[in-house]
């Protein structure tokens, strides 16, 4: 047995994590409207039916929403910042 090391004390480091959130580059869009199954279009590309949730979508650009079920249709133009989660209801007319 070795007696340089009985009664030392170990030197460990102290470690230090530095937890800085990333920055979101993706927005959430909760997309609904007074009738079930309208077709859901952004950018002229359909995406879905209402009610519908689009995610992932990049952020700080334009999108046209559009909503069309029979001759009934809405739509809204919005802006989509970082980390957003907007909630954006329309009504067919």
């Amino acid at each position: 047995m070795d007696s340089t090391k009985i009664g030392k004390r170990s030197k460990k480091k102290a470690l230090e994590l530095n937890l800085i959130s990333p920055k979101a580059d993706y927005g959430l869009l909760n997309i609904s409207c007074n009738e079930v199954n309208a077709t859901v279009s952004l950018n002229g590309l359909v995406v879905g039916f209402t009610p519908c949730v689009l995610r992932d979508l990049p952020i700080n650009r334009t999108y046209r929403i559009q909503l069309v079920k029979g001759r009934k249709k809405a739509e809204r133009v919005i802006h989509l910042r970082g980390n957003d989660i907007m909630n954006l209801s329309l009504e067919l007319k």
